[in-house]
């Protein structure tokens, strides 16, 4: 009829209240535009590797842990300078790139789709600790090598580029630990630790991405057509309660905001929006009061958390690279210049996490107490699995680490609480533990088996590293001395528990599982260990048989095949050394210590022209093979190349001032050319050198007795 059914402007009538329905919540485009370009990024590194593949030589990894060839080596590479644009152009627009640009981040967005189609909401974590540990890594990893190497005074003399490379896969890791790392940073990560799990408790990069956001001005801001509907937090994957920052700091202060943008595409009233203004440090609340904690049981400890949290903060950044440093150093006893830069690593890190603690109000889902047992956990995980089995390299171990001890936490907090949950998960109810619970302490209990298992096979895996360091050093400065035996011993008693108790496959292992697979079966440095500590005991017959079933597992070793050569060659076995070396050339035709060893067998079996291929082809490999080029010098001595072998060795003394028989050869050739006056000169200095013995003096005066 054209008639309003509602009730018309002139009536007096009281008006008719009716609940004020939400506009439903709009799907969010921006997340496809996302996907897109994160599929876009895997293409481009696909057509990075095929290149490589076909021309057998392409740009460097564009990788941020590319850098750490900086830090350790001042090696420029395609992946520092990516990585320093990433870091200048978040100073800027802040964090962008792990939003957009980040492979992880995609592995990650696409584990949380996969869960919320099967009907799991990850539920986010939230700890005033672990929070800082991605500051710690990326300070451990970039920046700690410099400032070890400045308390030294040994900072690398020049910068040198690397931005092409043969070797692209080099600091990669192999296919089974790289699955199990996209496993365990997207699926294990996501479902435990919730959305981004693996960004906030052990990305590197996020350590310098976060303090960098808090410094950009361009950030999400607000207009007054917000009214707080909370769809823009319901559609953050960041784990950012967007409507309240927004309400109370007018734009997202949060450094953990990723700019995925999602929350400005989904918002009904187009309240959200990027913008240029104070960047999130400087940012002042506009009103006080909005976000106001629960009150819970727990709600006194943690308004008294507030006392002590900087200390236990301090405390655990402490230990933390205590734990990074001492896997470097096998734990063995730490150096004064280590303790060093592990107090100047730690005070940085607190300084940095005071200036960039964030302005947002995140709520605690732990109390302090609780917070501090999830952090000893990390650390107890970290210790247990970071290099177990070679598999479980740092930055895996990290999300692995952190995976692990939220689910030990609660098993300790069953023992505290009433009731407890583990995301949907119903543990404890009224004190009494659910069959749910039961599951999952049983689930521990098999687990706990293992991590046990492995931390045995780790003390003495690391046990034994740290004994061939005492075992090399004692054994280079006196192969009499007393002690040597000892340690011999306990290295063999170390590495043999390896050996017969990991659940990787070793030669002669009694408890090795034969079904893993091949790239997990072999073990390289334990059998060289054995090997090498049996050569001091003389128990040649042990050494040969160990690296012959070593070679046969694992045919591509090299440092395995070069063991057995120069085994082989002690015991006057030239021939079979020879074919040994030879062989490995088809497995590892770019090893240079294979060819500079097969090249010393030839030498010594009278081939002395294929031993000068084999030198040269080695110094090609490996420019700083100082050995090699003193043994083609030689060669080339005694082959009647006088003049050749002078600029070969004139080159290793400049290499190395210190090597004796590179300043005897070539004194040697000197006199064969007859410059005895340059020969006297060069013999001298190596007589100084060497401290005048008396062996080396009758050596020297014999060749320079063909000057007189």
């Amino acid at each position: 009829s054209g008639r309003s059914c509602g009730p018309s402007p002139s009536d007096k009538s009281a008006p008719i209240s009716l609940p004020v329905a939400k506009p439903p919540m709009r799907r969010s485009r921006m997340g496809r535009w996302r996907a897109g370009v994160l599929i876009g990024i895997h293409v481009l590194i696909a057509i990075h590797i095929a290149h490589w593949w076909t021309t057998g030589e392409t740009l460097s990894p564009i990788e941020p842990s590319e850098s750490m060839a900086f830090s350790k080596q001042g090696v420029i590479n395609a992946g520092l300078i990516f990585f320093v644009l990433a870091i200048g152009s978040t100073l800027l627009l802040g964090r962008w790139f792990c939003g957009w640009g980040c492979h992880i981040v995609a592995i990650q967005d696409l584990s949380r789709w996969l869960l919320l189609r099967v009907g799991i909401r990850p539920k986010p974590i939230r700890s005033r600790l672990l929070l800082v540990v991605p500051l710690l890594a990326a300070l451990y990893m970039f920046l700690s090598p410099l400032t070890y190497q400045l308390l030294a005074d040994n900072l690398f003399d020049h910068v040198k580029d690397e931005m092409h490379t043969s070797a692209f896969w080099r600091t990669f890791p192999s296919l089974i630990p790289a699955i199990l790392t996209y496993v365990v940073a997207g699926f294990v990560a996501i479902y435990v630790l919730g959305a981004k799990g693996f960004c906030s408790t052990g990305c590197p990069y996020a350590g310098f991405f976060g303090p960098a956001d808090q410094l950009a001005p361009i950030r999400i801001r607000v207009t007054d057509a917000c009214n707080q509907c909370g769809h823009c937090t319901a559609a953050c994957t960041s784990n950012v309660r967007v409507h309240e920052e927004v309400h109370k700091f007018g734009s997202v202060v949060d450094p953990g905001c990723m700019k995925c943008l999602d929350c400005v595409d989904v918002c009904p009233n187009d309240a959200l929006y990027v913008g240029i203004g104070a960047p999130a440090m400087l940012t002042r609340s506009r009103v006080e009061g909005i976000v106001k904690p629960r009150a819970t049981r727990h709600g006194a400890a943690r308004a008294q958390a507030g006392n002590g949290a900087w200390a236990a903060l301090s405390l655990f950044i402490f230990a933390c690279f205590i734990v990074f440093a001492g896997f470097d150093r096998h734990f063995t006893t730490f150096p004064l210049l280590e303790w060093a830069n592990i107090a100047v690593m730690t005070g940085l890190a607190i300084l940095l996490a005071w200036m960039f603690a964030g302005r947002s109000e995140r709520k605690q889902d732990l109390s302090l107490a609780e917070d501090v047992v999830f952090a000893g956990l990390f650390l107890i995980a970290m210790l247990i699995f970071r290099g177990l089995y070679d598999l479980v390299a740092f930055l895996f171990a990290m999300g692995l680490a952190a995976v692990i001890a939220y689910v030990w936490l609660h098993v300790w907090l069953m023992l505290r609480r009433e009731n407890l949950t583990f995301h949907h998960w119903r543990l404890k109810r009224g004190g009494s533990i659910q069959r749910a619970g039961w599951a999952f302490l049983a689930a521990n209990a098999v687990f706990g088996v293992f991590a046990l298992h492995s931390a045995a096979v780790q003390f003495y895996s690391i046990r034994a590293m740290g004994l061939r360091g005492a075992i090399d050093a004692r054994y280079a400065a006196d192969p009499a001395d007393p002690e040597l035996p000892n340690l011999v011993d306990r290295g063999l008693r170390s590495a043999e528990f390896v050996e017969n108790w990991s659940l990787a496959r070793f030669v002669d292992s009694k408890a090795g599982m034969f079904w893993l697979p091949e790239t997990v079966r072999k073990h390289r440095l334990n059998s060289q260990w054995l090997t090498r500590w049996h050569g001091l005991r003389g128990e040649t017959d042990v050494v040969e048989k160990r690296l012959r079933n070593q070679i046969a597992l694992d045919p591509n070793w090299a440092d395995g095949r070069v063991s057995l050569g120069l085994t082989l060659a002690t015991e006057g076995k030239l021939d079979e050394a020879r074919d040994v070396l030879h062989d490995g050339l088809k497995h590892a035709p770019d090893h240079a210590l294979l060819r500079q060893n097969l090249g010393v067998v030839l030498a010594e079996t009278g081939d002395v022209l294929g031993a000068i291929e084999q030198f040269r082809a080695a110094i090609k490999l490996d420019a700083t093979m100082n050995a090699a080029r003193v043994a083609l010098g030689r060669a080339l001595l005694v082959t009647g190349q006088p003049d050749e072998a002078i600029t070969v060795l004139q080159e290793a003394v400049d290499a190395d001032a210190e090597d004796l028989d590179a300043r005897v050869f070539l004194g040697q050739a000197q006199v064969v050319v007859g410059s005895c006056d340059a020969a006297r000169d060069t013999l001298t200095e190596a007589l100084r050198v060497a401290g005048n013995p008396p062996d080396l003096a009758s050596a020297v005066e014999q060749i320079l007795a063909n000057c007189r």
